[in-house]
């Protein structure tokens, strides 16, 4: 318990290499600082070893740390996990990987397992997003397939392992212990992060694996889902039945039938605060499942009458995702529900938060959206037939459009583009021609000649700009305050002052 409180209590990268080399074999190849002071070596066991890859996870290089401690720093004395530079997290894991696989993966429970490839997905993920080298250039190739060196090596070993506890989890009762023993139930946190590791991890999963944590799964909502079941229950299911849905899993069957079966008892608890909805919603929608429309509309109501508070929490990109979700399930929202998700993803104040957690109010409309969740929030809403912007929502779309389509990916492109064309919506020139650039469409398309756009940057007039808003503006606000043109109707006369 001492040495698990010592990893949990490091604070750097380097100490954390410092303690796992103190207390790790001299033959492991890690330290030979251990040879020192025999004496005073406690051996990691399986436990400190998930408690190494959690804390790994957790740790950032600081600005020291990045520069390294010198060239004037003798071998002998540099911390574990450091190459030409500083202590990265890839170097540490690699050296983690190694104390990991002389302490064999046949010792380590399902916890345990979950626990380290999740901490290696996370290492990887920040590895990438910061340019880091990452395992490609420590020993893995091109990271595909069963890989070379010691990433191939740990999660060929990991893989084996969770396999063989998972074969007998499936007849578990989803709520026991967290998986001890051969054939104990499948803690649905620990499935949590399986799933989010084999969606992270490049690695070719063996399709055995992937079925029986897929049954596995399964087996643990529907016990999780079962008589006297609490809200927090059905969210920790939901979230994995979300995760199941993201690594595409195709199901069969009798699988289906099970993963259907608890969706509908998930829309039946509902009534009683049921958890995670929006997950619900997504993950049935991602695994092809056909739930009732009764059940979709229970999920799709809790979701949308859930507390401020909570649909901050789900976030916007959460809940613009699990609404189109409801929508290609079948379900329509009605014209009062429509305004409402406008209400609650569009309206400065809806579920927007800044930084420090607290909603979002005034300010540029650009300036509290990212493109990601731009992209869902408008798709969501294009997909409401009886939906349509109006004219404040449309300078807020157009607005943020503005703000963050130079930073957004082409799939967040291709689905801003999606509504922009369902909408009409009248964008700026160069706008239009980013789009089609960034989707891969024809500048034609966009009533754009080839002399509109040098490279990817447009040439356009600064006049044309600034009369940008005027163009056709004033027309169709006329018409709309009288109730006629497009949207006309009830929506054209209510009051949206709450904006």
């Amino acid at each position: 318990m001492l040495l698990n409180q010592k990893i949990s209590g490091c604070s750097t990268l380097e100490q954390l290499g410092r303690v796992l080399s103190a207390h790790s074999s001299p033959d492991n190849g890690a330290s030979a600082n251990a040879a020192h002071d025999p004496d005073q070596v406690v051996e990691l066991n399986p436990i400190n070893v998930a408690t190494a890859w959690s804390k790994l996870a957790s740790l950032r290089p600081d600005k020291q740390q990045q520069q390294g401690e010198g060239q004037d720093t003798p071998a002998d004395q540099k911390a574990p996990g450091k190459g030409g530079g500083g202590v990265t997290r890839v170097g540490v894991a690699r050296d983690l990987a190694v104390i990991t696989l002389r302490l064999a993966p046949s010792a380590l429970d399902t916890r345990q397992v979950a626990a380290a490839l999740w901490g290696v997905a996370k290492v990887l993920e920040g590895d990438r997003a910061t340019g880091g080298a990452g395992a490609g250039q420590q020993g893995q190739g091109q990271g595909q397939g069963q890989g070379q060196g010691w990433l191939g090596d740990l999660l060929s070993a990991l893989q084996r392992r969770a396999a063989q506890l998972l074969h007998g989890s499936s007849a578990g009762d989803g709520r026991g212990k967290p998986g001890g023993d051969q054939g104990a139930a499948l803690d649905l946190r620990d499935a949590g992060q399986l799933w989010y590791s084999v969606a992270q991890l490049p690695y070719a999963w063996d399709g055995a694996f992937l079925k029986a944590l897929s049954a596995a799964t399964l087996a643990g909502i529907a016990a999780a889902l079962g008589d006297g079941a609490a809200a927090s229950a059905s969210g920790v299911a939901g979230q994995a039945l979300f995760r199941m849905g993201l690594q595409g899993v195709r199901l069969e069957r009798d699988a289906e039938a099970q993963a259907a079966a608890a969706v509908e008892r998930a829309a039946a608890l509902a009534r009683d605060g049921v958890g995670s909805p929006d997950c619900w919603l997504t993950g049935a929608y991602l695994l092809r499942l056909r739930p009732s429309q009764e059940a979709v509309r229970g999920l799709h109501d809790a979701l949308l009458s859930a507390p401020r508070e909570q649909a901050v929490r789900v976030g916007r990109t959460a809940m613009a995702r699990a609404l189109h979700s409801a929508v290609q399930l079948g379900y329509q929202p009605g014209e009062d529900e429509a305004l409402e998700w406008e209400a609650r993803l569009v309206a400065p104040g809806g579920v927007a938060a800044g930084a420090d957690g607290r909603i979002v109010v005034g300010g540029g409309a650009g300036s509290w959206w990212t493109s990601d969740e731009l992209s869902w929030v408008m798709l969501a809403l294009s997909a409401v037939a009886s939906y349509s912007p109006d004219r404040r929502a449309e300078e807020v779309f157009v607005d943020a459009i503005r703000a963050t389509l130079r930073r957004a990916r082409g799939n967040d492109a291709t689905r801003v583009r999606a509504a922009v064309k369902a909408w009409d919506l009248d964008l700026p020139p160069r706008e239009r021609a980013l789009l089609a650039l960034k989707t891969g469409a024809d500048l034609a398309e966009e009533g754009l000649g080839p002399g509109e756009v040098r490279g990817r940057r447009y040439r356009y007039e600064e006049r044309e700009e600034r009369g940008y808003r005027g163009r056709g503006r004033s027309g169709r606000g006329d018409q709309w305050e009288s109730g006629r043109g497009r949207g006309s109707g009830p929506r054209g006369r209510l009051d949206r002052s709450r904006w």
